[in-house]
């Protein structure tokens, strides 16, 4: 989505558009092993970072940003909330938050967790320390 890379353009936390690229691509590989709804998975595995505290200086602006963007898409309010609702349950925050309530926020969730993991996760790490100082 090229809205998606336009925000994303400047970040250097690790939470860039190939970020969001490789979550996307993960999630669509899980979701045909294990089902859900193909449309809400795919729209926030796209928006999963775009309002997240991580990216606005500790405040969560995931329901003013994503929520604008996807009423400018005409998406019907009932898959917008289901939409913002994966975003809410996909987010680490520490491992402090309640667990995935819909197979597509276990989807999303996996394979933002996934990214995490491996060459390109420790890779990430250093992008995000780096960006905090």
């Amino acid at each position: 989505m090229e809205w998606v890379q336009q925000q994303l353009a400047k970040d250097s936390s690790g939470h860039d558009y190939y970020h969001i690229l490789r979550v996307v691509n993960t999630a669509q590989c899980i979701h045909r092993l294990e089902g859900g709804d193909e449309f809400l998975i795919l729209m926030a595995a796209w928006l999963h970072d775009i309002g997240d505290y991580k990216m606005h200086n500790g405040q969560d602006r995931t329901q003013e940003l994503v929520g604008e963007f996807l009423d400018s898409l005409l998406v019907l309010p009932e898959s917008k909330m289901a939409i913002l609702n994966i975003i809410t349950q996909v987010s680490f925050k520490g491992g402090h938050n309640e667990p995935p309530t819909t197979i597509e926020a276990q989807i999303v969730q996996d394979a933002d967790r996934l990214d995490a993991m491996g060459a390109i996760g420790i890779a990430r790490c250093f992008a995000y320390g780096g960006s905090k100082g």
